[in-house]
């Protein structure tokens, strides 16, 4: 059977390699930028390249880059079209029904008039939640609107809800960027959503005060700060909570309703002053009349955004539920891809198998809430005033496909090209590339993304096209079948200025933290014991000189024999290798295997299912799972852990069963 391995060097070197992988982006951004191409024929010219640099450039088999395109156009139709056209459609149902219009008047109605409040309500807070359930463009769309018709100047109003986005934008389209980033990653996507969910908080706090600043100035920020801080505040808060503990999925949701629900409270209690000088400043029209919201309407235009709270807290929070949707996935090896994509030990790429998640889809889950509302919009119409069919509200369906037919293209091109170039190694070529750029790379990686959105005009093709660029780490396993993971580091040069270590003490610190550490050494070098030494003249430095440690002697095909006997004789945990040629491979595999430490603490947990990240712990490099099963209370586990995490799980410790 044919295989073929991504590699980095596939054209001879890593820069030269790096520099073909990126004649695919390049020639997005010249169509579209240089060219004025439209984003789908921007999307396939570089589609076209990037196939011919994989054949080409890093010799992948013709067809099976045809198979990778192939493949990421499925999983760019579904399920991320399937999620953005359903989220699109699930808004949609509330403007036919006119329940929108009462949606708009409660946040008209909110803060006593304060026009610079009730921005910040609509620009942040509904901004966020249709940027969890549409995205792509549209709750600026729609939020411009609604904060110009309170009076607020288009070019402050603009750039308000611009800046409004940029706290929610990275679980839009119910965390379809997560999603799309985990899959192309290999990382679990809660993972990543969880970590988002620590970064994201410190952008959130500040954006209220931003958008006052932007339509009021300093004056306006002085007299509404404290509602500033709770909303800011309670948003930062209700997105480390739920992106860490409950849905990344639902985690724009969750935000939006209690920064709302937390401005509400506090404004029965405060007003902001100022608020009619205010409305005289931005020359706004007078208040208008109040609407006649009968609390009934009020209920009936928030009760869309509790069902999908609702539906997806069932779907993810209850287990027999969860076990069940997820029952209905099938997981297809995708035909003639799966098995011939191998990576360097030759073990089948698991990212070739194609998850269809057709029940357990976020996209399926904004169908089942679309439904419901459209059913009771559809029995409760307010003697006609808010009529809506549910023939209607399926009709829409149709009309939201073909919205959105150019964009869905855009997205099915973009997926195509990313798994094109991270199945041909031409990504793997740039991360490693660009990892060797060390502190530098801090400073890149956020200039991709705002390119990639850039360019893409979503979030989600921008991580298609990047997240395989980030991660520099990859697990492994022992013969006997014990997990770890390598994480490669910014290379080191010899008298290395105490400015350059601390400018790379963040990545330096993973050195510190390593329970062994793989010392590559270039054999061809001409002083290759001068490398060792300086070398570990920074390993003193960042405190890992007692590290055990293992010096990878590499190029053995290109160094002269007598240097590599000299440094076996000093070097006695020295290992030959050829990353070439595979040589010395599998010493090096039972050497790390031999050195790394041995999970020996036994421990019987029961982990609430709240606390699933730590499941996913135990299952990656930090455990030996000897049994696992589910009771009410949580996931049972019977596992080894290695010494120093153990006090990690202390809480969840239960007696052995019986038997």
């Amino acid at each position: 059977m044919h295989t073929f391995t991504p590699t980095p060097d596939a054209a001879g070197s890593v820069a030269l390699s790096a520099a073909l992988g990126v004649l695919p982006l390049l020639t997005f951004f010249a169509t579209l930028l240089g060219l004025r191409l439209k984003a789908w024929q921007s999307g396939l010219a570089a589609l076209v390249v990037a196939l011919l640099v994989a054949v080409l450039g890093f010799h992948m088999p013709a067809h099976l880059a045809a198979l990778a395109a192939a493949q990421g156009a499925t999983f760019g139709l579904f399920p991320i079209v399937w999620i953005v056209v359903m989220a699109l459609w699930f808004y949609q149902v509330t403007v036919l029904s006119g329940r929108f219009d009462d949606m708009r008047a409660i946040f008209d109605s909110l803060g006593g008039g304060d026009i610079r409040i009730q921005a910040v309500l609509i620009a942040f807070c509904f901004g966020g939640l249709l940027e969890a359930l549409a995205g792509f463009g549209a709750p600026v769309a729609i939020t411009a609107t609604m904060v110009l018709g309170l009076g607020v100047p288009p070019l402050r109003a603009a750039t308000a809800v611009l800046l409004a986005n940029t706290a929610p934008v990275a679980f839009g389209a119910v965390g379809t960027p997560i999603t799309t980033a985990g899959t192309l990653t290999g990382i679990p996507a809660t993972h990543i959503g969880a970590i988002v969910g620590h970064q994201a908080p410190f952008v959130a706090v500040f954006v209220p005060f931003l958008l006052v600043f932007i339509i009021d100035g300093l004056r306006g920020v002085r007299q509404t700060w404290p509602a500033l801080i709770v909303i800011g505040a309670s948003f930062a808060v209700a997105i480390w909570l739920a992106s860490t503990y409950f849905s990344y999925e639902l985690t724009d949701v969750v935000a939006s309703l209690v920064s709302l629900a937390a401005a509400v409270l506090l404004l029965r209690f405060w007003r902001p002053r100022g608020a009619e000088e205010a409305r005289q400043r931005l020359d706004a029209p007078a208040r208008a009349a109040a609407q006649d919201l009968t609390p009934g309407r009020i209920f009936m235009a928030v009760l869309p955004y509790i069902v999908v709270v609702a539906v997806f807290a069932l779907a993810k929070l209850v287990p027999s539920i969860t076990a069940a949707l997820n029952s209905a996935t099938a997981k297809i090896p995708w035909p003639g891809l799966d098995g011939h994509l191998v990576d360097a030990s030759g073990a089948p790429l698991a990212s070739t198998v194609y998850k269809f998640e057709w029940l357990a889809s976020p996209g399926t889950l904004l169908l089942i809430a679309g439904l419901i509302m459209a059913v009771v919009y559809s029995r409760f119409d307010h003697d006609g005033r808010f009529p809506l069919s549910v023939g209607n509200a399926l009709a829409e369906i149709g009309r939201c496909f073909a919205r959105m037919r150019w964009s869905a293209l855009t997205i099915v091109i973009v997926l195509s090209l990313a798994y094109v170039m991270n199945f041909s190694g031409q990504t793997v070529a740039m991360g490693t590339w660009v990892a060797g750029l060390g502190a530098a790379f801090v400073f890149l990686s956020p200039v991709l993304g705002w390119l990639g959105t850039a360019v893409t005009g979503s979030d989600t093709s921008a991580n298609a096209l990047f997240a395989t660029l980030d991660p520099t780490v990859r697990k492994a396993m022992t013969p006997d079948g014990i997990g770890y993971t390598l994480s490669d580091t910014v290379g080191f040069v010899r008298n290395l200025p105490t400015q350059l270590v601390e400018a790379f003490r963040s990545t330096l610190e993973e050195v510190a933290d390593a329970d062994v550490i793989l010392h590559v050494v270039d054999g061809s070098h001409p002083d290759p014991e001068g490398q060792i030494a300086a070398v570990r003249s920074v390993f003193a430095e960042v405190d890992a000189h007692r590290i055990p440690e293992i010096i990878v002697l590499n190029k053995a095909d290109a160094a002269d024999p007598a240097v590599i006997a000299r440094i076996r004789s000093k070097e006695p945990h020295a290992v030959v290798v050829s990353a070439r040629t595979g040589e010395g491979i599998d010493e090096l595999e039972r050497a790390i295997a031999a050195t790394i430490p041995r999970p020996d603490v036994r421990l019987e947990l029961l982990i609430p299912f709240t606390r699933g990240e730590l499941v996913s712990r135990l299952h990656s490099a930090d455990a030996e799972i000897l049994a696992e099963g589910y009771e009410e209370g949580g996931t049972r586990l019977s596992v080894l852990v290695r010494e120093d995490i153990a006090p990690d799980f202390a809480e969840f410790v239960v007696e052995a069963d019986a038997s």
